[in-house]
């Protein structure tokens, strides 16, 4: 009754009215907000589809541990930091086993000089008897042509030898050695430059790694596709509520890739240094991406929460002006 009064007290119609229509306005636009949230919540594409965001938000969290990377983190110390006068001497056939070979196989160090050619050392070898001492270096052919070429052997000169190449070129030769020294040439025998060697070993590990970067970097970039689209028009908290909780994990795993990679670039350098940075060049930029992204949809959801609540109040006061 006394609502009444008040509406049909002269000049009263229109500052009644005037405050009741936006009031009324903003408890229709919050109940259509409700209904869009409900109908969010009910809908079992949206779900699958942060179910789906997350799980690629994983996969790409798990590039720090891929097979590639873990070759990588082993092989980049050892190119950083190997000479280019050390040798190792491998075998790819089944006579491992054999005395000879156990004793030649390893890794040589350059130690003096011989006829012109640098000399090597390996260490001692255990499991062949008593510990000794290897070496490979050249002979020139003063003793005679027989005598020229690359040997292994117990020391400089000496007269236990294992093995003989006849090659005369300024560094080791990687095949042609023969055992014994007068033998037939063991062709599964190889010698190889350690930098060499690393360098080969990380061209293979570093293009499986572009690989890998690349197929995560697609995988994010359709994390982030999937949240700017649960994003909506950055107007819904609950979308939006949504979109950060995909944003966040993906976000994560960025940080962990580039953290890897920051962690093999301090031991790696030359065309290894190239690619890599190249390869961070590509994550940071997702990086940047996301966090616009992440910012873009906190900014949105605090200025929504802020308009919810104010439309809630304005409903309150409305429902109390119709009681």
């Amino acid at each position: 009754m006394a609502w009444r009064q008040t509406w049909q007290q002269p000049g009263t119609i229109r500052p009644v009215v005037a405050a009741a229509v936006p009031a009324a306005a903003a408890w229709q636009q919050a109940a259509v907000r409700r209904v869009a949230v409900a109908s969010w919540q009910a809908s079992p594409s949206t779900g699958a589809a942060l179910a789906a965001a997350a799980q690629k938000a994983k996969a790409v969290i798990q590039l720090g541990t891929a097979p590639a990377f873990a070759a990588a983190a082993a092989v980049a110390p050892g190119l950083a930091a190997a000479s280019v006068d050390t040798y190792v001497v491998t075998t790819k056939g089944k006579d491992g086993d054999e005395v000879v070979i156990r004793t030649l196989t390893g890794e040589y160090k350059e130690s003096g000089s011989n006829h012109g050619r640098k000399c090597f050392k390996k260490g001692g070898v255990v499991g062949v008897g008593e510990a000794v001492d290897v070496f490979f270096n050249y002979w020139d052919n003063r003793g005679g042509p027989a005598f020229e070429g690359w040997w292994f052997g117990d020391k400089l000169g000496g007269t236990q030898v294992w093995s003989h190449c006849t090659s005369a070129g300024l560094t080791p030769p990687s095949t042609g050695w023969k055992i014994p020294w007068d033998g037939s040439v063991r062709r599964n025998l190889t010698l190889t430059n350690k930098v060499d060697q690393l360098k080969n070993d990380a061209q293979s590990i570093f293009k499986n790694i572009g690989t890998e970067v690349s197929d995560s970097t697609t995988v994010a970039k359709s994390v982030l596709d999937e949240a700017k689209r649960t994003a909506g028009y950055y107007s819904n908290p609950e979308s939006l509520k949504a979109a950060e909780q995909i944003l966040n994990p993906l976000l994560t795993a960025l940080a962990e890739t580039m953290k890897t990679l920051n962690e093999m670039q301090r031991t790696t350098s030359g065309e290894a240094l190239r690619q890599l940075q190249g390869l961070k060049s590509t994550v940071q930029a997702l990086i940047s991406s996301t966090n616009v992204e992440l910012s873009k949809v906190r900014t949105s959801k605090a200025k929504a929460d802020t308009s919810e609540k104010i439309q809630a109040s304005e409903s309150r006061d409305m429902a109390i002006f119709n009681e």
